[in-house]
């Protein structure tokens, strides 16, 4: 029958419409299932990343609070060291201080000890010079005694004799020179003894203050007061800054949901039942409007053309 081929040509354009909607209606479904997915990622990545930057903060405000209390043990730990080696250092500088003191104590007293030596000395030696003069002068004396009794008797003697005349006076005298004589050089032996101990004075005194001197020069000086170390300091105590506390501005905007592709399967349905509706029209059009006389091979295009529209 002339109807069948465009009949079956309709019938493969409604079956391959209805195959092309339901094949768009699952695309559109799976990409919207993918746009569902992709959003959820979406906001599951923008939590984790939320949750990433509080526990960042959390992280770095711990470290900062340790570092702030391992600098303050630190500081402590460096007073304490501070502190003992100030006082160890104190305890040298005093026992110094002892220790110059004591030197000096025992200087002055050396000094003092060799002073009163030299003036023991000194005396000793200006005794023993005295003595010495004084012997001498005693000796002195009792010879100018003898020298004295002896020129007496010398000139009682030539007295005695009774003889008178100028040959006595020449012997009175010549025993008189003679007696002059012998006391000067007795004098003159006394005066030259006492330039000796005052000679041997003047240099025994220069002795001790040369002793003296020496002992000055060996004297130590007062050693005053040892300075002290400046007490230490605290040591400071570095500030350590806050982490920043993390806000919506670093957290970004909140991710929104994509666009849904909208069902079209429908639409692609509608247009293959127009389209069918309008190859039956044109279909029994053309079977109708053919020639009465031509042949069924004739009428057969005629039908297909109208079916297909031109």
């Amino acid at each position: 029958m002339p109807w069948i081929a465009p009949a079956l040509m309709i019938g493969a354009q409604v079956v391959s419409g209805i195959s092309r909607a339901n094949a768009q209606k699952k695309a559109t479904a799976a990409k919207n299932q993918q746009q569902k997915r992709a959003d959820k990622f979406n906001r599951k990545a923008w939590r984790y990343s939320k949750e990433k930057l509080k526990g960042q903060y959390e992280y770095l405000k711990k470290g900062v609070q340790t570092k702030r209390e391992n600098a303050v043990m630190a500081a402590a730990y460096k007073d304490d060291l501070n502190w003992q080696k100030w006082n160890y250092d104190l305890m040298i500088r005093q026992s110094e201080q002892e220790g110059l003191n004591a030197q000096y104590e025992r200087s002055e007293q050396l000094y003092n000890e060799q002073l009163d030596f030299n003036s023991e000395a000194a005396r000793i030696a200006s005794e023993k010079e005295y003595r010495r003069y004084q012997d001498s002068a005693i000796s002195k004396a009792f010879e100018a005694e003898d020298l004295q009794l002896q020129s007496l008797l010398k000139t009682d003697a030539i007295k005695a004799k009774g003889a008178v005349g100028r040959s006595t006076a020449k012997s009175v005298q010549s025993m008189m020179a003679s007696h002059g004589r012998n006391s000067a050089i007795l004098a003159e032996s006394l005066t030259s003894a006492k330039r000796d101990l005052v000679s041997t004075l003047e240099s025994i005194a220069n002795d001790q203050e040369g002793a003296d001197m020496q002992a000055f020069a060996n004297r130590m000086l007062k050693p005053g007061i040892l300075p002290i170390r400046p007490m230490p300091i605290r040591t400071p105590i570095p500030i350590f800054q806050d982490p920043k506390k993390p806000s919506k501005y670093d957290y970004g905007p909140k991710p929104i949901p994509g666009m849904q592709s909208p069902d079209t399967s429908g639409a692609i349905l509608v247009a293959t039942g127009a389209n069918a509706m309008a190859g039956i029209m044109g279909a029994t059009a053309g079977y109708q409007g053919a020639d009465p006389g031509a042949t069924p091979a004739q009428r057969r295009a005629a039908t297909i053309k109208g079916a297909r529209g031109y």
